[in-house]
């Protein structure tokens, strides 16, 4: 189903994207100063290609995480060799992910396991299994909000140099991340694993454990699992391909 723009835009603009003169609008609670200067839209119109002609840009939504935006919706109309693309972007940049793989001391029989985070997932209106994760601050400092939310999800606090950029490690700079729904949006994570050691004695206080950032709305209990089990305790996409770059690295001698 195609796009159609609405005639009636209270407000327009023009900016200059590929050498091409790009009508800017949006709905009346849109500041286009303000969806322009985003670093969701300045990110995503850097990257696009030379060859595509963007024409117009119609700024729907837009969510603030404190003083700066969080989520953004527009539609654009852009013409790739001649044929007008499917334009709808929900853009909320780029989330980490961790890996926790845990060994336990005096263990001979070498099992590796992991914790899971069980919290509240109102989009689909369930409580939902998946590896600790968060979203970027802005900054771009990958390792340093990954070993921030471990703290606050998992209770694992640790220096962020002691996590490892499985992505980075897997394909350099070629990806951001991991793409998640790239019909729709520009979603990436940035996947890391962390090796963490324990007593048997320790791993099992984890069990149950309640964690997360209250004033943030997050109630958390902790979930231990083997790590040849992640498959079965969840199908969250963040932990599955976790677990799929874990062993091919490892498999490749990278870890």
């Amino acid at each position: 189903m195609g796009i159609t723009f609405c005639k009636l835009f209270n407000k327009e603009k023009y900016i200059n994207i590929n050498e091409n003169n790009c009508k800017i609008s949006g709905d009346p609670n849109i500041d286009l100063d303000i969806a322009l200067n985003s670093s969701n839209f300045t990110d995503w119109k850097k990257d696009i290609p030379k060859d595509w002609i963007v024409n117009g840009i119609h700024f729907q939504s837009y969510d603030f995480f404190g003083k700066r935006i969080g989520f953004i919706k527009w539609i654009t109309d852009v013409t790739i060799n001649g044929i007008k693309a499917p334009g709808i972007v929900f853009a909320r940049g780029g989330c980490v992910s961790i890996l926790v793989v845990i060994s336990v001391k005096g263990d001979e029989d070498n099992c590796k396991y992991t914790v899971l985070v069980k919290q509240a997932r109102v989009p689909i209106s369930r409580v939902f299994t998946e590896v600790p994760a968060g979203m970027l601050d802005g900054e771009g400092d990958f390792s340093g909000v990954a070993a921030k939310e471990l703290g606050e999800e998992a209770d694992i606090h640790i220096n962020k140099d002691n996590l490892i950029d499985m992505t980075q490690l897997a394909y350099n700079d070629k990806y951001k991340g991991m793409y998640t729904m790239v019909g729709v949006s520009d979603e990436f994570i940035r996947q890391f694993v962390y090796f963490h050691e324990v007593t048997r004695e320790e791993l099992n206080k984890m069990e149950g454990k309640c964690t997360g950032e209250i004033q943030a709305g997050e109630v958390i209990t902790l979930k231990i699992c083997k790590l040849e089990d992640v498959w079965k305790e969840t199908s969250d996409s963040k932990a599955l391909s976790s677990i799929l770059l874990y062993e091919k690295l490892s498999e490749a001698s990278l870890l």
